[in-house]
């Protein structure tokens, strides 16, 4: 790219156009700033309250309450933020509750199972990988009372997934690897852009900090090979060896954030192409400005040879 490049346009000196291309290389288009923030383990259920800062000015949204009860957590608070997301620079957000426990092994038996508050009772003879299903489908009886979803995952794990953004509360799941506790789940921030996201406020049992988040800002060429542990972790992918995320589309959420980059990418190709639309006009504009100076100096031109004949 070139910053106020001058451009002669006219018979004397300082008569120019000056012109501003930015820089087109895929590592200088295509920033989207994504953030996220958890509470890791186990959280008290509380209230969230964010305040984003744009341009300089506050703009704290709604208090949501964080609880197990439909119509709370944090799919209520990204429901909010989506809703003004104009007013908010742009930003979107997508509510994650998820639980992942241990690989099954046959012949459990797990008692007392309780699920947002749902007792859904005894679940004995459990096969590896839950083999017959019956594990989920003693969970999945309920989906519909507790917004919660059981499923098994490549590598024989049990994930329970909240259909809603409700919190999850669990009990009686110690021998799947779900320890008791109430969990709140995730929030992920999208914003195109390299700007941070600044946010402030409470998240469920405690204030936002560092060391509950992970942003990255990534760029067209990013897209080429595998993500960065940063990029996995600021979209709100943990990386292992059971769930690898690959480059690209080679995953939902990697395809979500090459939409985004492209998106992005194209706004500002746009607002570049824009610029040089403009210059465009002001060189079309002085030349037709010639042009008309030339026929009507031609004008004059057959006048005076008319005269001198």
């Amino acid at each position: 790219g070139f910053t106020n490049k001058e451009f002669q346009v006219g018979a004397y000196s300082n008569q120019t156009i000056r012109a501003s291309i930015g820089a087109t290389s895929s590592d200088k288009i295509g920033h989207v700033r994504t953030e996220t923030f958890m509470q890791t383990g186990q959280a008290q259920f509380g209230t969230a309250s964010l305040t984003f800062t744009t341009m300089g000015i506050d703009r704290a949204l709604e208090s949501v309450k964080l609880s197990h009860s439909a119509g709370t957590g944090l799919g209520v608070l990204a429901e909010a933020i989506n809703r003004y997301s104009d007013e908010l620079g742009g930003v979107r957000a997508e509510a994650e509750v998820l639980l992942k426990g241990n690989k099954l092994s046959a012949a459990n038996s797990l008692t007392g199972v309780v699920i947002n508050g749902v007792n859904i009772g005894v679940i004995s003879g459990t096969a590896i990988h839950d083999g017959d299903g019956r594990l989920l489908k003693a969970i999945n009886a309920y989906k519909d009372t507790t917004g919660v979803e059981a499923s098994i995952t490549r590598d024989g794990k049990l994930q329970l997934t909240s259909v809603d953004g409700r919190g999850i509360s669990v009990q009686g799941l110690d021998d799947a690897g779900i320890d008791d506790g109430q969990y709140v789940g995730r929030l992920n921030l999208t914003q195109l852009g390299a700007n941070d996201i600044m946010t402030k406020g409470t998240y469920g049992a405690g204030s936002i900090s560092s060391s509950m988040s992970a942003s990255a800002v990534t760029t067209l060429r990013n897209i080429k090979g595998e993500y960065s542990d940063t990029t996995k972790a600021s979209i709100g992918v943990v990386s292992n060896a059971a769930t690898e995320m690959g480059a690209g589309v080679m995953s939902l959420k990697g395809a979500m954030l090459v939409m985004d980059i492209a998106e992005s990418a194209i706004k500002q190709l746009d607002t570049i192409r824009s610029d040089l639309g403009s210059v465009q006009q002001q060189m079309q504009s002085t030349i037709n400005n010639i042009t008309i100076t030339q026929v009507n100096v031609k004008s004059a031109e057959s006048g005076i040879r008319e005269v001198d004949f």
